[in-house]
């Protein structure tokens, strides 16, 4: 599988569980790759390039093999991507391979990211443990969207507004509370505060209406958990 700067990001929403290892990787099944911490689930497919298209590193595609990697190794094979913009698109990602070998009696599987700038490829490896089963996570999402459900839009810098407003208290930890009204139009916000340091209970807010792209609209109305699949797009004439 090829993956985009994505795979990164959804780095970031894997667990520190200890008990629950294996929510501490990201799960990558097909051209599908999941994290969550048990709060924030976290889902892409990547079907811009075919397997083949990437300049030669160890390993076979995985196919529809589920596979774990963790949070620093994805981050070190992004590591060997070039630094700036790259004339050839598709070594801006990393490629994530498997090899399944014998070792005595013993089946050993490891996977290799690898990314790089044409002159110093990096992988690395990761030994998977074969105990490893990854929560259902298609049985959290919700079954039907209901005909009178509200959507929402914030922009990237009305998110950070929103941040900056969380770090501003002392409270730990630190979280933003909302309330979606079915007959409203707004998200009202309350980030709970220290009262003892303030003298007040925190920040309260609203997210005013704002319009909403309707294609958007139309792919979270109809949206369900994506499927994890070896079929790529990128693959077909």
């Amino acid at each position: 599988m090829i993956a985009d700067k994505r795979l990164k990001a959804l780095a970031l929403c894997v667990s520190d569980d200890s008990v629950r290892p294996a929510i501490q990787k990201v799960h990558i099944k097909g051209n599908k790759a999941e994290a969550t911490n048990g709060e924030i689930l976290a889902e892409a497919q990547f079907n811009e390039f075919p397997d083949d298209a990437f300049p030669t590193c160890p390993g076979a595609d995985p196919g529809d093999n589920s596979i774990y990697v963790s949070a620093d190794n994805i981050k070190k094979a992004f590591s060997g991507c070039p630094k700036r913009s790259a004339v050839i698109p598709i070594i801006k990602n990393i490629r994530i391979a498997q090899d399944i070998f014998k070792h005595g009696d013993i089946d050993v599987d490891v996977v290799h990211l690898t990314g790089t700038d044409l002159e110093t490829p990096i992988t690395v490896e990761e030994t998977q443990e074969p105990a490893t089963v990854y929560p259902k996570t298609a049985q959290v999402w919700p079954q039907d969207t209901p005909e009178n459900a509200k959507y929402f839009s914030l922009t990237l810098p009305n998110l950070q507004k929103l941040i900056a407003l969380m770090k501003s208290v002392d409270t730990e930890p630190k979280r933003i509370n909302f309330r979606v009204d079915a007959e409203e139009s707004a998200i009202v916000f309350y980030i709970p505060g220290d009262a003892s340091a303030y003298g007040t209970d925190g920040i309260h807010g609203l997210v005013m209406p704002c319009r909403f792209d309707e294609d958007e609209k139309a792919v979270m109305k109809s949206h369900k958990p994506m499927q994890h699949t070896t079929d790529n797009p990128a693959k077909t004439p």
